[in-house]
């Protein structure tokens, strides 16, 4: 029936962003034939940030947010008829999501630990890492880490000494960790 739009947002709640995950927003709407979609933050320089999407999903990564909005943002999804339009606003933040980086490892060749895994990696591409002995020299660098024990792009300690090193990890979007870490064999 024209002038009646149905809407039934999805995700329906406030939501946490990972960086350099897509994540889907859909209207839902029914009877609707154009639709609309923008991204508000007040803190940016340029506020209001039209979508080119046209259809009632729109899928959205934490680079097309500006940084200085990752506290929260608006994005505003709208479904009209050529009559009316009604509207769906979805609140999300953007979060470094979870990454559990170990303290120790122990490369020896017993099947435990072998490796210098960081839990959660898996959702970023391009993460940067550096790791340092006791002295400051660099005794490993990449510009794409990847957890993949056979890889040349996996920190794997066989040939340093047992000891402390310091690590500088860097994610795509800048988020940045420093650490240490032990070997143990």
């Amino acid at each position: 029936e024209p002038g009646e739009i149905t809407i039934n947002p999805s995700p329906a709640n406030t939501l946490t962003l990972c960086p350099e995950v897509e994540n889907v927003f859909s209207l839902n709407a029914s009877n609707a034939t154009s639709f609309s979609w923008k991204i508000e933050c007040p803190e940016a320089s340029n506020p209001i940030i039209t979508l080119s999407e046209s259809s009632g999903n729109v899928v959205i990564t934490s680079d097309m947010i500006p940084q200085e909005c990752w506290d929260l943002v608006e994005i505003t999804g709208s479904a009209g008829d050529g009559c009316s339009t009604e509207t769906a606003t979805f609140l999300a933040t953007v979060d470094p999501c979870e990454i559990t980086i170990p303290n120790v490892f122990t490369p020896n060749n017993d099947e435990y630990n072998n490796q210098f895994k960081i839990e959660g990696l898996e959702v970023y591409s391009g993460v940067k890492l550096t790791v340092y002995n006791r002295w400051g020299n660099t005794v490993f660098e990449t510009e794409n880490y990847q957890n993949d024990g056979d890889s040349s792009q996996n920190w794997k300690g066989i040939d340093e000494p047992e000891g402390t090193y310091f690590f500088h990890l860097t994610l795509p979007n800048g988020f940045e960790r420093n650490g240490i870490i032990t070997i143990l064999r």
